[in-house]
């Protein structure tokens, strides 16, 4: 990774925060708030964060038994109590940590848009009911 942090050098230097943060994006895979927080911190002189597969390493058994049922909320608390990691740590190892189904194969990501669909169905359905 020095290439990026060379790479990440220029474009700040150069004023360019908004490419840097693209380019962290791109990377690592964070959402944009995540890699805002991580050129931030690059900045501050903190380095780059590890890569996602390397955050995982090192946690305890029962944080990532919840992490791969899908239950990061209580993952992450259990790690900031036990470890005292800030909350952005926390969840980025915990984010890290691949969710399995019960079989032990990778869980399929869900969309989404299940509630946004049923929303609209409703919206429509009282409005026709208006008319």
């Amino acid at each position: 990774m020095p290439d990026l942090h060379q790479e990440l050098t220029e474009l700040l230097a150069k004023g360019d925060k908004i490419a840097a943060i693209k380019r962290m994006r791109e990377e690592f895979g964070f959402g944009l708030a995540d890699a805002k927080a991580a050129v931030g911190r690059f900045e501050a002189g903190e380095g780059l964060p590890q890569p996602r597969s390397a955050a995982s390493e090192g946690l305890p058994d029962e944080v990532l038994a919840l992490a791969r049922a899908g239950r990061k909320l209580e993952a992450i608390t259990l790690l900031r109590q036990g470890s005292g990691l800030d909350l952005f740590e926390a969840k980025r190892r915990v984010d890290s940590v691949e969710p399995v189904d019960a079989a032990g194969g990778p869980r399929a990501k869900r969309s989404g848009c299940a509630g946004s669909v049923l929303c609209v169905l409703l919206v429509g359905s009282c409005w026709l009911a208006l008319l």
